[in-house]
């Protein structure tokens, strides 16, 4: 007697507890036994996306690094700490030695570079974008850098022409 009675407890529960389910789980009883078959998938799925999300917080550290190396090499040139040609091969070198996703997304291509004055102009032009908040500074450092390039003889005479503005300089 004391057992049938138990089982009519845990039924009467179990009936409860499905009742509630259907009632009150989103999609019913077929929903939730659905829900739980794909428990293991759902696992799999947030194990796989909280290694996207520390690939990207790695990515993002990547990428931070890489800005303020650059903002750092922009103001030791700006402040004349070191010449161009140093900052254009720190730039260089800084672009090639890049992770892939910084190297994919970024707007300077500083490794791409044809030639020693084509990195030199890329560079400028990279500082005068920097230094855009303030376009007299920017216009004034500008040419700074290109006297600066100019006035190097090696970069006067590059692959047997003259570049522009070389002999005024």
């Amino acid at each position: 007697m004391r057992c049938v009675l138990g089982l009519v407890i845990c039924s009467v529960a179990t009936a409860m507890a499905a009742v509630c389910l259907n009632a009150f789980y989103p999609g019913g009883l077929a929903s939730f036994g659905t829900d739980l078959y794909s428990l293991p998938r759902l696992e799999a799925e947030a194990r796989q996306e909280a290694e996207k999300e520390s690939d990207l917080q790695g990515g993002g550290v990547s990428v931070l690094a890489c800005i303020n190396a650059k903002q750092q090499i922009v103001a030791n040139l700006v402040a004349e700490f070191i010449p161009l040609d140093e900052a254009a091969r720190r730039l260089r070198d800084l672009s090639m030695a890049a992770p892939p996703v910084v190297r994919e997304h970024s707007l300077q291509r500083f490794d791409q570079a044809t030639d020693e004055v084509d990195l030199c102009l890329r560079v400028i032009d990279y500082v005068k974008a920097q230094l855009s908040s303030d376009p007299e500074f920017a216009a004034y450092v500008k040419e700074r850098l290109k006297r600066e390039l100019f006035r190097d003889e090696r970069m006067k005479r590059k692959n047997g022409r003259v570049w522009p503005r070389a002999e005024s300089i």
